[in-house]
């Protein structure tokens, strides 16, 4: 920013800032109000925030500006000095709000030579006395026998503060860490995302959770709670059976694959994710404990094959507020005993009189185990 930027600047933040509020409003144009109205309810606190500071509205990259934040019924700034509001740029927090704070606050952005407003509504509702929770809820689905997880909605809010803790509640019981009463349920942090893991889910998880987050801001405390309507289901988008069918024999061992975490099934790398795998024709998930099956993942490793194994596999994903399946078939062969090698063969060619070479099929396996050793055997073709 050069010289006759800032002297603009400056002088323009000077006559917004003398200016009585009607003056204010004749300078900015307006840009009406934020779409994501907030909601919040007595002692707790609230974060506003502004979309002005978008290429949408002006190049925020190379045009210099700064952010004021008003009540309009007053037409006075509003500052930390209260300690009742903090504005901290695009974002407007409110401490230990009441009743009369409900209603519009207003964003003020200021260029050299231009300026926007824009509204951001607070609804503070009441709550009854009866019911533990938030009167404004959010849907998230969890899957009956599955292991799911409902994802606390302030992953916003995680990222403003200075440093925080959360409480989970079911109904009005907290959910307590490392409490054998409540061995199915767990505390887990991905970055700014936290998430409640539930195991095992059965018909009265369907249930109101509440997430709190108790946190400190620039010296100041506060508390902010959302209510999850967790919702109990066996919907999961299906999304057909695997192109890729597995191969194997009696004996043998086989991996297989799901390819629904791709992004043209959703955005992995954004959005929190489990896999769980099932046998269909039991309904059971597939764990590790038998020593049969082993999932890993987007691979489920079956060990000791036997010609009963044979069938569909069922691989589900499960997101915050969405749930896909897909199978995958496994074939077991007979083997013939009077023939060496696998029923299932893959062509690859030698140049007579030339040094060639042989590729092993078996990379996609070799990427996965912790060490291995190989084999090559010859069979003729003709016995």
């Amino acid at each position: 920013m050069d010289w006759s930027q800032m002297l603009q600047l400056s002088l323009f933040s000077l006559l917004c800032l003398t200016g009585n509020s009607k003056a204010v409003g004749d300078l900015c144009e307006d840009k009406g109000r934020e779409v994501e109205r907030v909601f919040s309810v007595s002692g707790d606190a609230a974060m506003l925030t502004s979309t002005l500071v978008d290429l949408n509205v002006f190049d925020y990259r190379s045009i210099p500006y700064n952010i004021s934040w008003y009540d309009p019924r007053t037409g006075r700034e509003l500052t930390r000095e209260t300690r009742k509001t903090l504005p901290r740029g695009k974002t407007l927090w409110i401490f230990n709000i009441a009743m009369e704070d409900a209603g519009n606050y207003e964003c003020v952005v200021r260029l050299p030579s231009q300026c926007y407003k824009k509204s951001a509504l607070l609804i503070v509702n009441h709550t009854n006395p009866e019911e533990c929770g938030r009167p404004e809820k959010a849907d998230q689905n969890l899957t009956n026998k599955a292991t799911g997880f409902l994802n606390c909605p302030l992953s916003d809010h995680i990222r403003e503060v200075d440093n925080y803790s959360i409480q989970w509640y079911k109904g009005c019981e907290p959910i307590v860490k490392d409490d054998p009463l409540w061995n199915r349920f767990s505390y887990v942090n991905n970055s700014v995302t936290e998430l409640l893991l539930v195991k095992a889910v059965i018909p009265e998880d369907h249930a109101f959770y509440t997430c709190t987050m108790t946190f400190n801001l620039e010296g100041l405390s506060g508390r902010i709670s959302e209510t999850i309507n967790g919702m109990v289901d066996d919907l999961c988008e299906d999304k057909g059976r695997e192109v890729e069918r597995v191969f194997s024999v009696s004996g043998d061992a086989a991996m297989l694959t799901s390819t629904l975490v791709d992004l043209n099934v959703f955005d992995y790398r954004s959005i929190p994710y489990n896999i769980s795998w099932y046998d269909p024709r039991t309904g059971r998930e597939l764990t590790r404990e038998t020593r049969k099956t082993l999932p890993r993942g987007k691979t489920l490793w079956i060990f000791n094959i036997a010609m009963v194994d044979a069938g569909n596999y069922e691989c589900v994903v499960r997101l915050p507020s969405q749930c896909y399946k897909k199978s995958a078939l496994l074939i077991v062969n007979h083997t013939n005993p009077e023939e060496c090698g696998r029923p299932e063969k893959a062509d690859q060619v030698l140049t007579n009189k030339a040094t060639g070479f042989l590729n092993c099929p078996l990379s996609d396996h070799i990427r996965e185990v912790d060490n291995y050793s190989i084999q090559w055997y010859k069979v003729s073709p003709m016995g």
